[in-house]
């Protein structure tokens, strides 16, 4: 299974966080199930990724935690995915804001041949405003390489 990327599960983004929390959760427990990586994303200056999510990863021995200091952190995950030795040939992303900061990754690993498929896990995706979430996740599909789950 690919590895799973979380976008800026951070209590600072208060009002997107709540709605997708438990999902994120879910799927990571998943990808804990399956042996995969999971990736941290946290944008600095927005304080530390929430507790019930470093709960979730405690004592899980392929977690790599990244900080970014723009909305794309396309360039820090794919130096995770080579200092790890992961295989990043496909994706799963998650995380807040979808309109922002995980819209701006997704493009931004979109970019690089090297990333054959991204999937875009929109249950565990939102926006502060669900009308932005979902013109999101509609320009997603129309996108190669993306698949919406």
């Amino acid at each position: 299974m690919p590895p799973l990327v979380v976008i800026d599960m951070q209590p600072h983004f208060e009002k997107s966080m709540p709605k997708v929390e438990e999902t994120v959760i879910e799927h990571i427990q998943e990808s804990k199930r399956q042996h995969d990586w999971i990736i941290l994303v946290r944008i600095t200056d927005c304080g530390e990724i929430s507790d019930r999510i470093m709960n979730a990863v405690k004592e899980y021995d392929k977690v790599c935690v990244i900080d970014k200091e723009w909305n794309d952190g396309s360039n820090e995950i794919l130096d995770c995915i080579g200092k790890q030795n992961i295989s990043g040939e496909v994706l799963k992303v998650c995380g807040i804001n979808t309109s922002a900061c995980v819209a701006d990754t997704v493009y931004g690993l979109h970019k690089h041949d090297e990333i054959k498929k991204i999937i875009i896990l929109s249950d565990a995706c939102a926006c502060p405003v669900d009308t932005r979430h979902e013109e999101t996740i509609k320009n997603f599909r129309e996108l190669q390489k993306l698949e919406v789950l």
